[in-house]
């Protein structure tokens, strides 16, 4: 029997409406016997796997908001990530684990002083990847030109890479995104299977404090993946580094220090800004 070689869809957790963030999306890479865990706490790898933060704005609510998806053998499934949580699942109380299928919905109780708030929804979609792979946005004939190029799709790695891997950078930069700063880490390695080869890099490092109650601790989060990112054993072999952030505390020379060691052995130019 032939092997499939259709590789499963990638999930999208979309906040739709009355979630005090409904432009806020996550997606979630199908990757076999990996968890993800959607909150306000991050705690550690170990206990959560890949947590992603979920922050409202506005008033805050007691709707004790938390999902664990989890991701094995191309299927996904979900359940509370939090005891005492008013979540379900196309109008089913979500109290265990079960399968999870785009175009289910959540909804989620809001309560403020025992006053209710209305139901927030969520959808969990397909990602959409508009990338053909017949076509390759890049050619040699405008490299002379290019500034820029962002990661699309796993495509990438074999349409693209091959031209570019030589002469540009990997740039992870920070954005507005305060609140999953790192997730893209693990998207990296998913779509581009030899981000490893890549011989010059691009880090910002962004400006979030370490909380002194541990609960919401972005920073960690992102100092957590980014260690993750480069462990040894995913041979880097990077020639060129340039640093970019903002040092307030031991924490982040620390983070700085930790990058460009994990490097030194292959390490030729180091920038700093």
């Amino acid at each position: 029997m032939a092997a499939n070689l259709i590789k499963p869809s990638d999930g999208v957790l979309q906040a739709k409406f009355n979630t005090g963030s409904d432009d806020w999306s996550a997606i979630l890479p199908c990757v076999d016997r990996q968890k993800y865990t959607i909150g306000d706490k991050y705690t550690s790898w170990d206990t959560q796997g890949n947590f992603i933060f979920f922050r409202p704005e506005g008033p805050e609510w007691n709707w004790k908001f938390g999902l664990e998806i989890l991701c094995d053998d191309g299927f996904y499934s979900v359940k509370p990530a939090t005891v005492g949580g008013r979540n379900f699942l196309n109008g089913a109380k979500l109290n265990r684990e079960v399968g999870l299928n785009f175009g289910d919905i959540f909804t989620v109780t809001k309560l403020r002083n025992d006053i209710s708030g209305g139901l927030a929804n969520f959808t969990f979609e397909i990602e959409i990847n508009w990338f053909s792979r017949s076509f390759c946005p890049v050619s040699p004939c405008t490299l002379g030109s290019l500034k820029n190029a962002r990661l699309v799709c796993r495509h990438w790695n074999e349409e693209v890479t091959p031209i570019l891997r030589k002469k540009y950078a990997i740039k992870f930069s920070y954005s507005s995104d305060v609140y999953n700063p790192s997730l893209k880490f693990f998207r990296y390695i998913h779509e581009m299977r030899d981000a490893e080869n890549w011989p010059h890099l691009k880090i910002s490092f962004p400006f979030l404090r370490f909380l002194e109650d541990g609960q919401e601790n972005w920073k960690a989060k992102y100092a957590a993946d980014l260690k993750w990112f480069l462990k040894q054993k995913r041979g880097h072999y990077v020639k060129t580094l340039a640093l970019n952030g903002y040092i307030h505390s031991d924490q982040d020379y620390l983070m700085y220090l930790d990058t460009v060691s994990e490097f030194k052995d292959t390490l030729e130019e180091l920038y700093l800004s």
